[in-house]
């Protein structure tokens, strides 16, 4: 009979954690699972207790009372108990409920104790259970701040947005900040002007006959200040041609001028590799690389640290800890990773030292970066026992920790400057001298524009001195563009550089946004709502102090300082103070709050005459009147008047067939409804490309409620596109269509079977 009990959070853990335990100690050590939190607080209450010093009232979590007496039923016939939940604060909150609930139930007869383990393997786990630690309070208290801070604003601030806009809606410290930065860079987008710039591209041949391209980098006062200038980044100007007129005049004279090779300097540069993945660089590499949201990347990479069976039968925990803001790195997993690469590689690519990375200055450095748990486990040595997914994010996780620990790339970087009159063009170049790390892995994060950029060769036999002839000089008119608007990666990485949420939050953040539709993702880039817009400007104009970067940023570090020791209930003591002022000031104008948001559409009600105004449902916004309930006139806003014609017929009555909107997306409804219900996708006009399918492609939404595109034959046809399809035959292949793709601020048409990209403006 088992003498020990352990507790893990997941089912899959446990399943890792008795495989292990009853290979090294046969029949000691039973392993059970609470299947997360199993106490929190009341879900249709407040449950804080604000005037006495912010004291939860904790209750069992739905549906667990089963899961809670089976671990009470265990507990008492062991002599002891190990819980072994997640290093983090929610981990050690869990421990901590778990604790409390069987010591009630044993009565302090039987021993419970804390385990912590980095990585899910035989070794570090019969190492843990051989070193029982106690729970970390400290930790415990930084997260019930978390919690009841969250919880306050939440369930306080929602109800003045049921009041002042519609009910359901809700609003979070944390999420709520990330919708204000989203809503504050689309009125940026909204407010820029573009300004006219020229650039001057020419093509020069050297005097052994060979072309190379240059561009103009600085204009002087005069030919004698353009030649003391030479070699001085500050001297001279920036061009800042602004007009077509000033551009010929400046084309002219350059044209004219005699060309001269000024400088040429040569030097080499290095590149060093990435920082192993912490928690928000993997899902901002996993998004842009994979494709995969943040949510799914935390999903994977929870699968991979909870163990994956492996052909022999054996579960293995593939990652270390995947919620971490540390860089640090184990002395047995560096000392292996150069190993390896010292043997599979070559020596050369080992530096004489290990590499160690600093942390940010908020990193927490509780536990290790993200990586292998054993670098001997390659990608493809374990292919086969792996799902897709799983198998992409392990590998880039494994490609990262080993390109960590490799040399430098190097580069040989050449530079020419050429003196025209008044005028310093430059030609750079560079060649890649030694691959290093990038033999493993190509950083695109911190090196985007170097590995997007395409070198142009530069004639070796050039020297300085000698002259160049303009053979062709090219001057184009561009226009600045706004900023770009957040992708789920550049929106993890403002949230990270900010302060605001920490690691283990981001995927939440970033799936409630999208889940309440306060945004919404169009060509992978977050677009506000209306809803979004209107919710943020009520709580930017009524909570300003409480909704901003800088007060986040502020209470994230009080948070961490609980770690430390801080009284948690004076950080929520200083937090409460200005946060309850402020609610009470808008309570006491949600009437006026309401007027702020109510809109008028500027036009009269057909039905009675009345005013029209923008109103707010479960469904979104929709135009009602005025006169409400004695008119109840409604129709959606994307239409002028009612719902939107179409030339498509309804197969069941022969009448035509409108545009309709729901919360599940477009459709098309018969115009005889209620008469006719029938109800149609909207089609795209492109015929699907399957062999055989006679069907056509159309628009449909998932039931997560993002947009896709898929055969009306379903479910006898498969095909399915998340990026829309186009009617534009491929330029390469003849492909009868092509998909929109949004790249690098770009709209692109992508061509689905060959992947030839063509601009649609050109």
């Amino acid at each position: 009979m088992a003498t020990t009990l352990v507790i893990v959070e997941s089912p899959t853990k446990a399943k890792t954690f008795s495989k292990y335990l009853e290979s090294w100690r046969p029949r000691v050590y039973d392993v059970a699972s609470s299947v997360g939190h199993i106490i929190d607080l009341p879900e249709k209450e407040l449950g804080v207790d604000v005037e006495k010093g912010f004291l939860p009232h904790y209750v069992p979590v739905r549906g667990k009372t089963r899961i809670i007496n089976d671990l009470k039923k265990r507990a008492r016939a062991v002599e002891q108990v190990l819980i072994a939940t997640d290093l983090d604060r929610e981990g050690e909150a869990i421990a901590w409920h778990i604790a409390n609930e069987l010591g009630r139930a044993t009565k302090g007869a039987v021993k419970i104790q804390r385990i912590r383990f980095n990585e899910i393997t035989k070794k570090a786990i019969i190492d843990a259970v051989q070193h029982p630690d106690t729970i970390d309070q400290n930790r415990v208290d930084a997260q019930q701040a978390r919690r009841v801070m969250d919880r306050l604003v939440g369930y306080q601030v929602s109800p003045i947005l049921w009041k002042t806009v519609s009910r359901g809606l809700s609003a979070g410290r944390v999420q709520s900040v990330a919708v204000r930065l989203i809503c504050e860079r689309e009125e940026e987008i909204d407010a820029f002007v573009p300004q006219e710039y020229w650039s001057f591209d020419g093509t020069f041949t050297s005097q052994a006959g060979e072309d190379f391209q240059a561009q103009l980098l600085r204009l002087f006062d005069d030919a004698q200040s353009a030649r003391a200038g030479v070699g001085d980044p500050r001297a001279g100007e920036k061009p800042a041609i602004s007009s077509a007129a000033e551009a010929e005049a400046i084309k002219a004279a350059m044209e004219a001028a005699s060309w001269q090779v000024a400088q040429i300097a040569e030097k080499e540069v290095s590149r060093k590799p990435a920082a192993p993945f912490i928690t928000s660089t993997l899902q901002q590499d996993a998004a842009r690389r994979l494709g995969f949201s943040p949510r799914k990347t935390m999903m994977l990479a929870q699968q991979l640290y909870e163990g994956v069976e492996l052909s022999g039968g054996e579960s293995v925990g593939l990652i270390t800890y995947m919620r971490t803001d540390s860089t640090r790195l184990a002395d047995s997993a560096l000392e292996e990773c150069r190993a390896w690469i010292s043997e599979n590689l070559g020596p050369e690519q080992v530096p004489d030292k290990p590499q160690q990375y600093r942390g940010k200055k908020r990193a927490q450095d509780a536990h290790e970066a993200i990586r292998p748990t054993s670098v001997l486990l390659t990608p493809e040595s374990i292919k086969n026992s792996l799902q897709r997914d799983q198998y992409r994010l392990y590998q880039l996780i494994w490609k990262r920790f080993v390109a960590c620990q490799m040399i430098p790339a190097l580069f040989r970087q050449r530079s020419i400057d050429l003196l025209g009159d008044r005028f310093l063009c430059r030609a750079t170049g560079s060649v890649l001298v030694r691959k290093g790390f990038l033999e493993i892995y190509e950083d695109m994060a911190e090196n985007r524009k170097s590995a997007q950029k395409e070198d142009k060769p530069i004639p070796a036999n050039l020297h300085e001195g000698e002259n160049a002839n303009l053979k062709e000089l090219k001057a184009e008119q561009h226009f600045t563009k706004p900023p770009a608007r957040f992708s789920q990666e550049s929106l993890i990485r403002a949230l990270e550089e900010q302060g605001i949420g920490r690691p283990s939050t981001y995927a939440t953040i970033v799936d409630m946004i999208l889940k309440r539709s306060y945004v919404e993702l169009k060509e992978k880039r977050f677009h506000p709502t209306d809803l979004g817009k209107t919710v943020n400007r009520i709580l930017v104009t009524h909570f300003t102090g409480i909704f901003n970067v800088d007060f986040t940023a502020g209470m994230e570090t009080e948070l961490d300082s609980i770690e430390g020791g801080e009284s948690w209930q004076k950080v929520l003591d200083d937090f409460y103070s200005p946060f309850s002022k402020a609610l009470q000031t808008a309570e006491a104008n949600s009437r006026a709050i309401k007027e702020e948001v109510t809109e008028t559409v500027g036009e009269a009600c057909p039905e009675c005459g009345r005013d029209l105004l923008y109103k707010w449902g479960r469904n979104g916004r929709f135009i009602a009147c005025s006169g409400f309930p004695e008119c109840r006139y409604t129709r959606n806003p994307d239409e002028q008047d009612g719902d939107r014609q179409t030339d498509v017929v309804c197969d069941k009555c022969g009448s035509p067939m409108v545009v309709k909107a729901s919360r599940f997306g477009r459709f098309l409804g018969c115009s005889n409804y209620p008469k006719c219900r029938n109800i149609r996708p909207i089609d795209l006009g492109i015929e699907c490309p399957k062999p055989d399918c006679k069907g056509r492609i159309t628009e449909r939404r998932s039931k997560r409620g993002r947009v896709f595109y898929g055969c009306s034959e379903y479910p006898k046809c498969d095909f399915a596109s998340w990026d829309k399809p186009v009617l534009h035959p491929c330029p390469a292949c003849g492909s009868n269509y092509m998909v929109e793709r949004f790249t690098d601020g770009r709209n692109l048409l992508r061509c689905p079977v060959c992947k030839t990209e063509v601009d649609p403006e050109e």
